[in-house]
């Protein structure tokens, strides 16, 4: 009996710090999306880090095409003047 009430006792205040995180994370969670202009009761943490992902990639993108516009500009140019 005595093990299981010191379990009961363990288990609990594991239990409430891991609730107190998870109700620390959420508002941060709001905290941010709302930031960015979002409803954070309309939008789960899934749809959030999933539009974060595609930004992402989409602007690494963008990044590459720049570079390579950027390069063909310079050298496309110095070629025309002799550079």
């Amino acid at each position: 009996m005595w093990c299981a009430q010191q379990f009961i006792s363990r288990a609990s205040d594991e239990i409430q710090s891991l609730f107190s995180l998870h109700v620390g994370t959420s508002d941060e969670f709001h905290d941010v999306v709302q930031y960015f202009g979002e409803n954070p009761r309309d939008m789960s943490s899934a749809e959030w880090f999933t539009d974060i992902a595609v930004f992402v990639s989409k602007f690494e993108v963008g990044c590459t095409m720049l570079v390579i516009l950027i390069h063909f500009i310079v050298f496309k140019r110095g070629a025309l003047f002799n550079l």
